[in-house]
């Protein structure tokens, strides 16, 4: 969770959030995102014109006020289209993979002899994909550290904003 002060109010610290947003339009390359000026929440993403990376994070924001000014709270997650084909991805490999070793084993299981061929390669494939999943997820995270500091950056140089403790 990222925290930040800045003496703004909460008006125009989501209309210079928004100002950015605009600014950049439809880009190919640079900030995207909304804010939601009922719900005092934004969410920002920057973008590539490089690489289209989907599994970098998007910062969910929300402004809250204080005395003097405002805390802008939020931290980075993954977009919910993202999250879910990652759920699909590894429910269907852990699936497969346990129908192939239960076929596999099959034998061993009900007490019969043990058939030819070897089990074990069916078992190769399932943890390989499970391997590539993993890793895939863990490059496209590291590929988006750049882009997350740039917009941590932005929030602290566009807001004026200084960052302070997170009280858990």
């Amino acid at each position: 969770m990222h925290s930040y002060y800045t003496e703004l109010d909460i008006e125009e610290c989501k209309k210079s959030i928004n100002e950015i947003v605009k600014e950049n339009g439809f880009p190919i390359s640079g900030i995207r995102g909304k804010v939601d000026f009922e719900k005092d929440k934004f969410n920002l993403l920057r973008t590539d014109s490089n690489y289209r990376n989907s599994f970098s994070r998007i910062f969910y924001g929300e402004f809250m006020k204080k005395e003097n000014g405002t805390i802008i709270q939020g931290s980075f997650s993954m977009s919910a289209f993202v999250k879910v084909f990652i759920t699909i991805w590894f429910s269907g490999v852990i699936s497969i993979g346990g129908l192939i070793f239960l076929v596999s084993f099959s034998d061993v299981f009900l007490g019969t002899s043990f058939s030819e061929g070897s089990p074990v390669l069916g078992m190769i494939i399932p943890f390989i994909l499970l391997i590539f999943g993993i890793l895939i997820v863990k490059l496209g995270i590291r590929l988006s550290k750049n882009a997350e500091e740039y917009i941590l950056e932005l929030i602290k140089r566009t807001l004026n904003a200084k960052e302070i403790e997170t009280k858990i």
